[in-house]
């Protein structure tokens, strides 16, 4: 004889969100692809089901799915958490000689029966999921089908793992992470459920919803300029000036050319002195990789004062540095850059005879090695650029193998040797040897090396 019986879930859902985010989410009841309904559900329900005897068996297919989905969406939020789970007995201590001791689910409190119930996320809407008995141990896969645990389940004796809710909870079992659109669906567990009516409140609690900042808008400036020079500024405190008579005639059309400093965030490779694989900021000068004359004066926002003295590393002004990119062989030089803090704001300042795409960042305690120049050949069409010395307050100088000095160079000359002499004739080729002095951690250190020339 057949015992027939309706099993019926009834869902609320808790939401746990400060009252000034109400607007930011919204949580709906839909019906599977596959279940036709008309109006818009208010409960999780299951299909009839029939059964021989007085219970469900693994023959009559115990996981039954339910006709209806959750679909949350959140609004501009990111980093959203969900805790999902039952509290059948709030004001009571079930027996476990009765209940036993595990309470998730949905409850017949008159034959003190209890159905299992079982959650899975998708990011896919109205499309059923193939149920399945989750595993033994919480899983780390985020869209595996998972156990609603209650409040008031408590270890099972003997039983391999703690089960407590206690121990669900702080292994993440009953939490999740949340994206844009989510949907989460349900299935029942009806193994040796006997015929009744299974109820239960499901509680979804969302917290630490974090709004998101909008896009910053990227400031860009443009300056039609002749050899007059000129200097761009940006709302942030940042600018580019360049003295008269910079610019080769050639560069120039009509004796004009158009120079642009813009924030930029375009993302590459971090530098092998960087303490840190994303800048604190981009700029591009453009044109791209239009040479000076003369030397020009630099200045870059960075960021806050106040980030700059916080942070996991105490940093101090050889703890930032601008670096400029070399498209050409896809690699950064370590330009430097002095500290130069102003109404509550950290600007790098200092000079370039080049344009291209600069970045800020965090780096790691400089060496010998990030000082010296990273080509060693100097010729008619290269140059030897010294790294990081900006705001070193330096002088470069270069000797002959004989121990003559055949030229110093400062920051007037961007740090960088063309191979000429003091009086600007291109020296004979050979090996030559500079030394200079850098402050390295609060010590003078001097560095040495050679260069070689080739005519």
């Amino acid at each position: 004889m057949k015992k027939s019986r309706i099993i019926l879930l009834t869902v609320f859902c808790l939401l746990m969100i400060p009252a000034a985010l109400l607007a930011a989410y919204s949580v709906e009841l839909n019906y599977r692809d596959d279940i036709e309904g008309e109006d818009p559900a208010e409960n999780l329900t299951f299909p009839f089901i029939e059964a021989d005897d007085n219970a469900i068996t693994d023959e009559d297919n115990p996981h039954i799915p339910a006709d209806q989905y959750l679909a949350i969406t959140l609004e501009g939020l990111y980093e959203a958490e969900m805790e999902i789970y039952t509290n059948n007995f709030p004001e009571e201590s079930p027996s476990t000689d009765e209940w036993g001791y595990q309470y998730g689910g949905m409850v017949n409190r008159p034959r003190r029966g209890r159905a299992e119930l079982l959650w899975r996320l998708s990011n896919q809407p109205g499309r059923l999921i193939p149920g399945g008995r989750p595993g033994e141990e919480p899983s780390s896969d985020r869209f595996e089908w998972k156990y609603i645990k209650d409040k008031a389940d408590i270890d099972i004796p003997e039983a391999e793992g703690d089960q407590s809710w206690d121990e669900a909870q702080n292994a993440g079992y009953t939490r999740v992470s949340l994206s844009t659109e989510t949907y989460i669906f349900f299935e029942g567990n009806f193994f040796q459920a006997g015929a009744g009516e299974y109820n239960t409140v499901v509680h979804l609690d969302f917290y630490e919803i974090t709004p998101v900042d909008p896009e910053p808008e990227l400031e860009s400036v443009s300056m039609e300029m002749d050899q007059s020079g000129g200097t761009l500024t940006m709302e942030n405190g940042s600018y580019l000036q360049i003295p008269e008579n910079s610019f080769y005639d050639e560069d120039l059309n009509d004796g004009k050319i158009t120079i642009t400093l813009s924030e930029s965030t375009e993302t590459f490779k971090a530098p092998r002195q960087a303490a840190d694989e994303e800048p604190v900021r981009t700029y591009r000068i453009e044109p791209e990789n239009l040479r000076l004359r003369r030397t020009a004066e630099l200045q870059l926002y960075a960021m806050p004062t106040a980030e700059f003295r916080t942070g996991a590393a105490v940093m101090n002004n050889r703890g930032i540095k601008i670096f400029l990119r070399d498209r050409r062989f896809d690699e950064w030089e370590l330009e430097g850059g002095e500290d130069s803090p102003l109404d509550g704001k950290l600007f790098l300042k200092g000079s370039l005879r080049e344009f291209g795409t600069r970045a800020i960042y965090q780096t790691k305690p400089l060496t010998d090695d990030d000082f010296r120049p990273r080509k060693r050949i100097v010729t008619p069409n290269s140059e030897a650029v010294f790294q990081a010395l900006d705001g070193q307050n330096t002088k470069i100088k270069i000797y002959d193998v004989t121990g003559r000095e055949v030229r110093r160079i400062g920051s007037d000359d961007n740090y960088t040797w063309n191979g000429s002499d003091r009086r600007g004739n291109f020296v004979e080729s050979g090996i030559y040897i500079y030394q200079f002095k850098v402050e390295i951690e609060g010590s003078t250190k001097l560095i040495s090396g050679t260069l070689a020339v080739a005519k």
